[in-house]
């Protein structure tokens, strides 16, 4: 929570007018979508909330990737909460009733991406607006975006579950849904939400001028061209695809179709693999180099930034270790209890990238409470007795 506090400081949020406006925004949201909550969660609501556990679980591996990816300043859990149940509860709801609305004059598919992807990186920009220290990198950006699609994928699989398969199939919908998966634990929708979520990560800690704006406007229109592709044909020439890879193996086997029978759920994921890494051929290298950059300008800056920080801040040996620094590693303080020492590395590196963040916005972060709440912590962390049997690096 102390975390969330500084994100608070000098925030819109911070004010009664921005709750105001902010629990505004949310009623209007809950009653445009009221009749598809109403459906969502009355109808069949043990199997509904049933599918969203079920979800959550098989795409535990992308929380996983996303809290490596995170791991150098990690987000506040409950924005991170924040995020993923206001697509659940509130702007998954919202979809659907704004796709049914488009339905009644010509159909949705046709325009469906523009819809989905503008939903899912709400919550990003409720953040960039009423929290912008929240958003201050490209890391941010596509860690909130990647949230939103989780969000988004864990509710359309306990949608599609229980009013599409539970009527008919009863609890057996859920076994028959594993099949509906894929074996690298993640969803386009992340995949897309991520990589929209990452411009404007980017567009937020960029300075002035023409492309802050068109960066993120021309990813959102290119992922929701790619989202209309997969839903008018695209699932269909990934299916054809991983058929084409699958059939010489199942040639060698005396009882292909009878080993095909048998293995029905994994021959879905095999499908739902394909369709992935087909679809997203070209995102997947793009979120690849995001990382990489936005990893290597984390570091530059945290190098930078506590290089001018006082011994209290930074002993001259942990500087070194910050100098040293490399690519899938966290960054550690030798001497001290893990416990301590991560605390310590948490606290630099937000320190770090919010002087960086406060210096293009006003250009005097010395002066500002959150750095200063920072510098206090970490020395105050120093100062404290340690447990005599506490575990060291």
């Amino acid at each position: 929570m102390a975390a969330l506090r500084r994100a608070l400081i000098a925030s819109p949020l911070a004010t009664l007018r921005g709750r105001v406006v902010l629990a505004a925004l949310f009623a209007i949201v809950f009653v445009l979508s009221f009749k598809a909550f109403e459906a969502y969660y009355t109808e069949y609501p043990l199997p509904l909330l049933a599918g969203i556990a079920m979800a959550a679980v098989m795409y535990l591996p992308t929380l996983v990737a996303l809290w490596f990816f995170d791991r150098r300043e990690r987000e506040p859990w409950p924005l991170v909460l924040f995020t993923v149940l206001s697509v659940i509860f509130f702007f998954g709801p919202v979809t659907s009733r704004s796709l049914g609305f488009i339905d009644q004059f010509f159909p949705s598919l046709w325009v469906v991406g523009f819809v989905e992807e503008f939903w899912k990186i709400a919550p990003l920009m409720l953040l960039l607006g009423f929290l912008p220290r929240a958003v201050g990198s490209t890391r941010d950006g596509l860690i909130y975006g990647a949230l939103g699609g989780f969000g988004f994928a864990v509710l359309e699989f306990a949608a599609n579950t229980s009013y599409d398969y539970f009527p008919e199939a009863g609890w057996g919908a859920f076994v028959n849904g594993i099949g509906r998966f894929n074996l690298i634990g993640t969803h386009s929708h992340v995949l897309w939400a991520a990589t929209i979520g990452a411009s404007i990560g980017w567009a937020a800690s960029a300075g002035s001028g023409w492309k802050r704006y068109a960066v993120p406007l021309a990813t959102y229109l290119a992922i929701a061209l790619l989202h209309i592709f997969e839903d008018r044909g695209g699932n269909i020439l990934s299916t054809m695809l991983g058929g084409a890879l699958l059939e010489p193996l199942l040639h060698q086997l005396p009882d292909a179709e009878g080993f095909a029978q048998r293995h029905t759920v994994p021959i879905l994921l095999w499908f739902g693999t394909v369709n992935v890494l087909l679809i997203n051929v070209v995102v997947l290298p793009v979120l690849f180099v995001v990382l990489r950059r936005s990893g290597d300008t984390e570091r530059r800056i945290i190098r930078e930034q506590l290089a001018r920080e006082s011994d209290v801040v930074i002993t001259r040996a942990e500087l070194d270790g910050v100098n040293a620094d490399r690519r899938w590693r966290t960054r550690s303080i030798d001497g001290l209890p893990r416990a301590t020492a991560r605390r310590i590395v948490q606290w630099q590196n937000e320190l770090a990238l919010l002087k960086a963040w406060l210096s293009r916005r006003t250009g005097d972060p010395d002066a500002d409470a959150g750095v200063q709440a920072l510098r206090r912590l970490i020395a105050g962390e120093r100062s404290r007795p340690q447990p005599s049997g506490a575990a060291r690096r």
